[in-house]
C-alpha cells in the first residue's frame, strides 16, 4: 500500500516520496516506521537486478532472495513483488514466451526459462483477482503453466524432483480451471494429480508436504461444480450431491 507520511524514508535511498515518486509498503510485517519496509518503486526494482546477479543468491531461489523480508522473514507482497518479479522475468529470459521450439534446448537454458516463466506467472498472480481483466489473466497465466511444464521436460531431474514439480504445477493449473469456472475439466485435472499424488506417495515421502494442496484442489472443484449446478438446476434434474459427498470425504 501506498506510504504518505512525508517524515518516512525509503529503505534504500534513504529519500522520501513525492506524487511522482511515491513510497509503499512491501507487505511484510514490519511497520512502516521501521526502516525495513518501505521504498520506492525503482529502488525495489534495483534491489532485484543486484540480487539477480549476486551467483549465490540466484542459486537458492528463483526469486534470488527477494521474496521474503530480511528483517521479519515474512513474504514480500502486492505491487513491489509484482514489480521484482517482472524484472527477474525479463533477466533470466526475455525471450521465454516467443520462443517457438523448446526442443533439445540445452539444460540451462531450459533452466533459465522455466525461472523466468515461474517468475512472470508470480507477477501476474499479484494482479488484483477482482479486476476487470480477471479471466484474460487467468488466460494468460495458464499459458505460461503450460508452457513451464514443456520446458520443464527438458531439464535433467532426478525423478522425485521431477515428480514435486509437476505435481505443483498442475495444483496451479488446477487452481486457475476451477477460477476460470471450467469445473468439469478441473474435477477431471484435480483427480489425476490426486491419483499422480497417491501412486507416488509411498515411493516419494516427500511428496507429502504437497498433499493439502492437492487435496483442496480436488475438493474445492468438487464443491465449485457442485453449487454452480445448484444455481442453475432445472426442474427435475437433480444436483450432484455425489459431488459433494466425495469434497467432504476428501478434507476429513
Amino acid at each position: 500500500y501506498r506510504i504518505d507520511n512525508q517524515d518516512l524514508h525509503c529503505m534504500f535511498c534513504l529519500e522520501g516520496g513525492t506524487s511522482e515518486d511515491p513510497l509503499f509498503h512491501c507487505g511484510c510485517g514490519c511497520r512502516p516506521d521501521s526502516g525495513m519496509s518501505i521504498g520506492h518503486i525503482k529502488c525495489f526494482q534495483e534491489f532485484a537486478r543486484a540480487s539477480f546477479a549476486d551467483e549465490k543468491k540466484r542459486e537458492d531461489s528463483v526469486h534470488c532472495g527477494v521474496e521474503t523480508c530480511s528483517n521479519c522473514s515474512q513474504y514480500r507482497i502486492g505491487i513491489f513483488f509484482f514489480e521484482m518479479n517482472l524484472i527477474l522475468w525479463k533477466l533470466y529470459d526475455p525471450d521465454c514466451l516467443t520462443r517457438k521450439n523448446v526442443q533439445g534446448i540445452d539444460n540451462k537454458r531450459a533452466f533459465f526459462m522455466r525461472r523466468s516463466l515461474r517468475c512472470l506467472d508470480y507477477a501476474l498472480s499479484e494482479i488484483d483477482l477482482d479486476s476487470a481483466h480477471n479471466d484474460l489473466i487467468l488466460y494468460c497465466r495458464l499459458r505460461i503453466l503450460y508452457l513451464t511444464k514443456n520446458v520443464r521436460k527438458q531439464i535433467q531431474l532426478n525423478e522425485c524432483i521431477r515428480i514435486q514439480q509437476e505435481i505443483q504445477e498442475d495444483v496451479d493449473i488446477g487452481k486457475i480451471l476451477i477460477g476460470i469456472k471450467k469445473y468439469q475439466a478441473a474435477i477431471d485435472f484435480n483427480r489425476r494429480n490426486y491419483e499422480k499424488y497417491l501412486l507416488n506417495i509411498t515411493r516419494y515421502p516427500q511428496l507429502k508436504q504437497k498433499s493439502l494442496y492437492v487435496l483442496h484442489n480436488y475438493a474445492r472443484s468438487l464443491f465449485e461444480a457442485f453449487i454452480a449446478s445448484l444455481q442453475k438446476s432445472d426442474v427435475g434434474n437433480d444436483p450432484p450431491y455425489h459431488y459433494l459427498e466425495e469434497a467432504e470425504r476428501l478434507m476429513e
